[in-house]
């Protein structure tokens, strides 16, 4: 675990270091650049059973070259299986091919400044994930490259339209982001400067978390939700209830999101793009709220994960707003971001079930040290759940064992006391009533 601990937080600073020196410098910009995109490809491409779902991805790859009639899902997906089995590759170079665009697409949705901060917002909150979830990962990528052409370049329609429909060839669920522009354009930017109509979001919000249960099973019931390939996970063991601590940690992540909104008059007065960040900061709170309820809903959640450091730059680079409130909000974001990065590493582990089981780090030079469950997540999270339902029967069936031994117990007493003496004494309590 030290040595993991020692790669992961390496990758990290690592990173940050060359693109700060790629700012810095500008004879040699582009080797530091590459040198940074290098620090974060080569260790996601050749891992090994790294990943709750690595296997699950193995096995496709194996179904694919055996039977491609077999696969039903995205074709994009299918496509690449198809075109590294042609080129007689194996399946680790799925994960090599996957890995490429997962981290070109992110750097190509850098802005021009303040690549530090982006790229530690990417790091900390999403590359141990991209791990795991290969076609999420995809579509979070080219999701991030689809508002970073809108919001920090000229929103070139035909491009963001191409990318687009290459993730929807990889995941369905890309289709989950159209809520934004849609939103942007049926709420007019004054509305979202008003604080009382983010206060009545807020209250809405609550009010459907509150509701949850009736919320999931309405939303299930949708069509859409259906074609977009969660209609499988509708009886599974994915619309389990998620299990919660404190829940410290969902309202440390739901602050900087509140922050945006509350700024969200300063964010829309200096450039009125700003309105797809309020509008997504409050997608994304709700999306929060609605991961700690259900297993499923937390795909949701990391499908608008993209979110994350588009808002947080805007946020940073708003002129209107005062800079020791950015200062303020950028160190929170650090030390949070930074403090969650180091937690998952041990939270996530391969030899438990729950998480994206990306630690301790194994290679494909060195696959002897594995460690990490042979099943997949799903199947992982089955027997979970199999344990808690015996726990609660076995539970259920001592409380039964105890009263109907309390019954024989007071039966016997009743026996050898006098029957009316016995009712004299105890005509008030009501537990008399109850025995037979």
């Amino acid at each position: 675990m030290i040595f993991t601990y020692i790669l992961y937080n390496t990758i990290l600073f690592s990173n940050i270091a060359f693109l700060f020196l790629a700012e810095k410098t500008k004879h040699y910009k582009y080797i530091f650049l590459f040198l940074s995109f290098l620090i974060i490809f080569f260790p996601a491409a050749i891992r090994y059973n790294i990943g709750a779902d690595y296997f699950s991805y193995v096995n496709i790859f194996n179904e694919i070259k055996s039977s491609p009639e077999g696969y039903h899902k995205e074709l994009g997906f299918l496509w690449i299986n198809q075109l590294l089995i042609y080129l007689n590759l194996g399946p680790q170079s799925l994960f090599v091919f996957t890995s490429f665009i997962i981290y070109i697409f992110t750097y190509l949705s850098f802005p021009q400044k303040n690549k530090l901060l982006f790229s530690f917002i990417f790091i900390t909150t999403f590359y141990l994930v991209s791990f795991n979830l290969v076609r999420t990962a995809i579509v979070y990528s080219i999701s991030l490259a689809i508002f970073s052409n809108i919001y920090f370049k000229k929103n070139n329609l035909i491009l963001n339209t191409l990318l687009f429909i290459f993730g929807f060839l990889i995941h369905k669920s890309i289709l989950l982001i159209l809520a934004i522009p849609i939103i942007s354009f049926l709420i007019p930017s004054k509305l979202l400067k008003n604080r009382l109509f983010i206060i009545a979001t807020y209250i809405l919000v609550l009010i459907l978390f509150y509701n949850r249960n009736e919320m999931i099973s309405i939303l299930m019931s949708f069509d859409f939700i259906k074609n977009i390939g969660y209609s499988r996970y509708i009886n599974s063991v994915y619309l389990s209830q998620t299990k919660i601590n404190s829940g410290i940690g969902i309202i440390l992540s739901i602050i900087p999101f509140i922050w945006i909104t509350i700024f969200s008059r300063h964010l829309i007065t200096f450039n009125n793009k700003n309105k797809y960040i309020v509008i997504s900061s409050l997608i994304y709170i709700f999306a929060i709220m609605c991961s700690s309820s259900f297993v499923l809903l937390s795909r949701i959640e990391r499908t608008f994960i993209f979110i994350i450091p588009i808002s947080i730059y805007a946020f940073y680079s708003c002129g209107n707003i005062r800079k020791i409130v950015r200062l303020s909000f950028t160190i929170y974001i650090i030390i949070w971001y930074l403090l969650l990065f180091e937690t998952n590493i041990n939270i996530f582990r391969s030899d438990v079930c729950a998480g994206s089981r990306v630690s301790p780090y194994v290679s494909i030079f060195n696959k002897e040290d594995d460690k990490s469950l042979k099943i997949i997540h799903s199947e992982c999270l089955k027997n979970e759940i199999k344990k808690e339902v015996l726990l609660v029967e076995n539970k259920e069936e001592i409380e039964q064992e105890k009263n109907i031994k309390l019954i024989i117990v007071r039966n016997k007493y009743i026996k050898d006391l006098d029957l009316k003496k016995f009712k004299v004494i105890y005509k008030n309590k009501s537990y008399f009533d109850t025995c037979p």
